[in-house]
């Protein structure tokens, strides 16, 4: 929503003569006569700021009605009373009078007037602000303000009521259509003015600004203006640069450009803030000269300068500037040298001032307050002033020895003057470098967990918040409890001798400075090794289940968590109780000469140190190669059928589980009863009804080739038929 700042000519002459008339016959002033003025609490006069107000929205008639107008009200008087000191509730009189809508006819306004100029004095400020509806006019001295009752109110009437108010500096803000006009006779000496527009041109307020468009810059100046020409305040003149601009830019989006107006009749700079402006300091071996401007209002009851001097000691001094103060109340410009006594020269100073306000409450005084460090003897980037103003000593980086910069220790949380902020016995820079809490006694807390308390940590020289302080991978609480170095790495030295670093014992948990931790009489080494419990007495366990306990296999020699120390394929168990050798590999060997290897024995289970394991008479050899069972006594048996016992088999040599050894068709058991050799094959009985005479003793020497082949399958058949005949014939005999 936009609206201008003005009234329509035929609805204007309306309102004369329905509001104005009744109205200037009922005005009754406001009586503040019996409300005596705050007494001075300063040598210096008090320098008072007084100011009028007005924001009119609810005009009587609704199609004058303006919608941002107090806002922009508001907003003035807030930064009035809140920046700047103005009061509006002292005792005796009100300095800030807030005029709105029906409290903001003419006779309103010139009573204000009235009621300022019967406090006001030569040394005081005076601010007049408006925000309502203006009427514009191209000719000097007929645009106007509008107050509620439509009493027309010229830049003379202006002019007047300015007149009345006699004091050092007036500053005159209005925000209205063809506001530039209230200028025209009205700009005099200690006056500045700034309006929102020209005396022909409209003023604007916006729904998106909440604001008259103007008033919405003017507003923000006061925070967002540069310091252009670097005094160190901002002033009303640097205010307009920035409202300027921003006004023209904006008016123009909405279609109707209006351009603030300013008028400076204040010697030198405007400025409404209570502040130093161009400050100048000097130092020049042992003295310092100065020169400052001293804006506002209030009663003023400090002004010094305080210098400090550093040599093999230091000393400060403080110079009270009122008595040469350049005016009654001690505001405007100062200047002048200070010179230090002794001759050191001055490397630091300060100025200070402290203005009372009537709305700030005792004891809350506006300050304002400038240090130059200046030189920093001792490095710590504090100036020494700074350093001497604090209570620390300019001359050592570290007043309470606790291994913290001072200026660490006073931009932090420390004690920059006690070494130890807590108390708990740990000097603040060791507990700050590691981690630690200065402000809280956490020296029986174990910040990092390595079982050594803070303060031990601290006593020790080890880190707190690192648990290996020395990195040898051994946590400090480990290296403290087994006399280890906790400074240095030490992790591969071997302190018991126990063949295992101090940084395996560690990761193992054994102890590193004895070397049976569990006192099983088996070195920490060996059991670590033999991937034993180094923590616990395990002398009388089988680690590898190979029959001896581990204490036997350390005597030994053998390996606890290997059944076969040497690899040969027999449990080292077997091994040492059979009489073998449980280091070398004796697989091969054959103890008892019984033709089976020591690894063949143990897997069959026979008596490696027997031949006959079973004691049939059979050798283990023997059985094994023939089948036979080297653990049972099988010598009577008879496993092939053929008529002789196992033992008879192996006392004539013959195969046990043949029952015709030599293949002559003939079993063993009728060759050893015929009296033939079993083992040969052209050995073998002959028919009892056989004639030996027919058997021709040799085979005729020439038989033609052709039937040989003939000859020799017929001998062997007929063999074979002579010798079935015969068997049966045995058999049912």
């Amino acid at each position: 929503m936009t609206n201008k700042r003005k009234l329509v000519v035929i609805f204007f002459m309306f309102c004369i003569s329905i509001v104005i008339i009744p109205q200037l016959s009922v005005l009754h002033p406001k009586d503040y006569t019996n409300e005596p003025i705050s007494p001075n609490i300063s040598a210096l006069n008090e320098r008072r700021a007084y100011a009028i107000i007005v924001g009119i929205e609810d005009y009587p008639a609704p199609v004058n009605d303006l919608y941002y107008t107090i806002d922009d009200a508001d907003s003035i008087y807030s930064r009035l009373y809140n920046n700047f000191g103005f009061d509006d509730t002292p005792i005796g009189y009100p300095y800030i009078q807030y005029l709105t809508d029906s409290d903001a006819t003419k006779a309103d306004i010139e009573n204000a007037f009235d009621w300022v100029a019967l406090s006001i004095q030569p040394y005081d400020i005076f601010f007049f602000y408006f925000s309502g509806h203006g009427l514009t006019s191209s000719i000097p001295g007929l645009a106007y303000l509008v107050p509620y009752d439509s009493d027309r109110i010229y830049s003379t009437d202006i002019d007047s009521y300015l007149d009345s108010v006699n004091c050092s500096e007036q500053y005159i803000i209005i925000d209205s259509c063809g506001s530039g006009g209230m200028i025209d006779d009205a700009q005099a000496p200690n006056r500045f003015f700034m309006t929102a527009s020209a005396r022909n041109e409209d003023s604007w307020e916006i729904s998106a600004l909440n604001h008259g468009v103007f008033t919405y810059y003017f507003l923000q100046s006061f925070t967002q203006a540069s310091d252009s020409n670097g005094d160190g305040t901002i002033s009303m003149e640097e205010q307009f640069s920035y409202v300027y601009p921003r006004t023209v830019s904006y008016s123009t989006n909405l279609g109707s450009v209006h351009h603030p107006q300013k008028y400076d009749g204040i010697s030198g700079e405007s400025v409404i803030d209570t502040t130093i402006g161009d400050l100048v300091l000097t130092p020049n071996g042992t003295k310092l000269e100065y020169s400052f401007y001293l804006y506002g209002h209030g009663t003023i009851t400090t002004v010094e300068i305080t210098v400090c001097t550093v040599g093999e000691s230091y000393s400060t001094e403080t110079i009270d500037l009122i008595a040469g103060a350049p005016s009654s109340t001690g505001f405007g410009f100062y200047s002048g040298n200070i010179v230090a006594s002794g001759s050191d020269n001055i490397t630091g100073y300060k100025i200070r001032i402290v203005v009372d306000w009537p709305k700030n409450p005792p004891g809350d005084p506006k300050q304002i307050v400038y240090t130059f460090t200046g030189e920093d003897t001792d490095g710590d980037t504090l100036g020494d002033f700074f350093e001497i103003e604090n209570g620390l000593n300019p001359l050592t980086n570290d007043t309470d020895s606790d291994g913290l910069a001072d200026n660490y220790e006073f931009y932090g949380v420390t004690d920059p003057n006690l070494n130890d902020t807590d108390g708990d016995g740990m000097l603040d820079g060791y507990e700050v470098f590691n981690g630690l809490n200065p402000l809280i006694n956490d020296s029986l807390s174990d910040l990092d967990g390595d079982g050594l308390l803070n303060y031990i940590e601290y006593n020790l020289g080890t880190s707190a918040n690192n648990s290996d302080t020395d990195g040898d991978s051994m946590d400090d609480g480990y290296e403290f409890e087994y006399g280890l170095n906790l400074l240095a790495n030490d992790a591969g030295l071997d302190l018991d001798g126990d063949g295992l670093s101090n940084g395996i014992e560690c990761q193992i948990g054994s102890m590193a400075n004895n070397s049976d931790s569990d006192g099983d009489t088996m070195p920490d080494s060996w059991e670590y090794n033999n991937n034993l419990n180094l923590l616990l007495n395990d002398t009388d366990q089988d680690k590898d289940n190979d029959g001896l306990t581990n204490l036997f296999e350390y005597q030994l020699g053998s390996i606890a968590n290997n059944a076969d120390t040497d690899g040969d394929g027999m449990p080292d168990g077997w091994e040492y109780y059979n009489g073998l050798n449980i280091l070398i590999n004796d697989a091969s060997l054959d103890l008892d000469h019984d033709d089976l290897t020591n690894l063949e024995e143990y897997s069959i289970g026979t008596d490696i140190n027997n031949s006959d394991s079973d004691g049939d008479a059979l050798p283990d050899g023997w059985e094994v190669q023939n089948n036979l069972n080297p653990l049972l006594n099988d010598a009577g048996l008879d496993a092939d059928n053929d008529g002789l016992t196992n033992l008879e088999e192996y006392q004539i040599n013959t195969d046990p589980h043949l029952e015709d050894t030599d293949g002559d068709t003939w079993s063993d058991g009728d060759e050893v009863e015929q009296q033939t050799d079993p083992l040969d094959p052209n050995d073998f009985p002959l028919p009892s009804d056989a004639d030996p005479d027919t058997i021709p003793e040799t085979i005729p020497e020439t038989i033609p080739s052709y039937l040989l082949a003939p000859l020799a399958t017929g001998i062997i058949i007929g063999i074979f038929i002579l010798r079935k005949k015969t068997k049966s014939r045995i058999i049912k005999s």
